[in-house]
């Protein structure tokens, strides 16, 4: 059975480890209980599995939320984060993400259609593979952007079409979204 419902959880917040690659930083103490305190709003028929990023806050949110529902934790590659160089000043990578948000190519920054293209052939073949109504992927915040955009996904908050820089600015971390794919309403959940 193919999930019709999606729902999309950008990780919890890491622990910044300064010159180390973001795949590898955890999520902590902080990090874990936020992420159990949103699996008490995800009560949706999941099926078995959580889909992950193969990057380490996402493994650990997704572990912690899994705990909730005794499901096991998948991994897919493709639910990774943009391929980027490190920035240390988040006010300078912020600036620099959503020049790529806007479609400006970013030197050593993966490319923009790739990135979408990925996140969006691994959530549809996930999805389409789902033993439950819901298919639960936790990833990041720039790929988790792209594929709405991809899907043409209508924010309940604006009722239009996502916007990419104003969705990816206002996620929280952790931060899920609920997305009825036959009708493409996006709504946040918790």
């Amino acid at each position: 059975m193919a999930a019709d419902n999606i729902v999309l959880v950008r990780h919890a917040k890491p622990i910044v480890v300064s010159r180390q690659p973001s795949d590898s930083w955890p999520i902590g103490s902080e990090g874990k209980e936020a992420s159990k305190a949103l699996a008490l709003f995800l009560s949706v028929d999941v099926g078995t599995t959580i889909w992950s990023s193969t990057e380490r806050k996402a493994e650990e949110t997704a572990t912690e939320i899994a705990k909730t529902f005794s499901l096991k934790v998948q991994s897919d590659v493709r639910l990774r984060e943009v391929r980027r160089p490190w920035i240390e000043n988040a006010q300078d990578y912020a600036e620099v993400a959503t020049r790529f948000l806007a479609g400006e190519r970013i030197a050593d920054w993966e490319d923009r259609q790739a990135a979408q293209t990925r996140v969006s052939e691994a959530i549809e073949e996930l999805g389409g593979s789902h033993d439950g109504e819901y298919l639960i992927a936790v990833t990041h915040g720039l790929v988790m952007t792209l594929y709405l955009e991809s899907i043409g996904a209508i924010d309940a908050r604006s009722r239009g079409p996502v916007d990419p820089i104003d969705f990816w600015s206002n996620l929280g971390f952790p931060d899920a979204w609920r997305i009825d794919l036959p009708r493409g309403w996006l709504d946040r959940i918790g």
